[in-house]
């Protein structure tokens, strides 16, 4: 895991404490080692695939299911993983007419119950259609490549 190659995390640790998550409990959902975790939190670096198993254990992934009409717009996503603040990516969004495109990179705002916002204009257009994936993004952990 150590080494010149990879990727740090260097918010882990604060994404991880503000997610209610032990050392313990995230190497269990990220199928990594506790020493594993403990080195990243102290400034190691890991692969690709394990940063990604670890953004996935903080958020699991999750489906967008409608958004409102409204500036921001307020999207309903299942599961409800994400922290306000979190930077999330949204793919694989069809459907608005006349609206920006949400596919990208947002900073979210829980709103409670599932519902967050995103910084979209989505006054005078459609809905999306459901189906979207909305993960959590590297940005929330200070992820960078060496």
């Amino acid at each position: 895991m150590s080494g010149s190659v990879g990727m740090r995390l260097d918010g882990l640790k604060a994404r991880r404490v503000l997610g209610g998550l032990s050392i313990v409990e995230l190497a269990q959902k990220s199928n990594l080692s506790e020493l594993q975790i403990k080195e990243l939190e102290d400034g190691g670096n890991c692969m690709p695939h394990e940063a990604q198993r670890i953004m996935d254990a903080l958020a699991p992934p999750t489906t967008f299911i409608a958004n409102t009409l409204q500036s921001p717009t307020h999207c309903l996503l299942t599961g409800a993983p994400f922290l306000t603040g979190d930077t999330v990516t949204i793919s694989g969004a069809t459907g608005g007419i006349s609206l920006p495109d949400i596919n990208g990179t947002w900073v979210v705002t829980y709103l409670g119950a599932g519902s967050y916002s995103i910084p979209v204009d989505a006054n005078g257009g459609t809905a999306y259609d459901p189906g979207a994936t909305v993960r959590l993004d590297g940005a929330t952990v200070g992820l960078s490549r060496l």
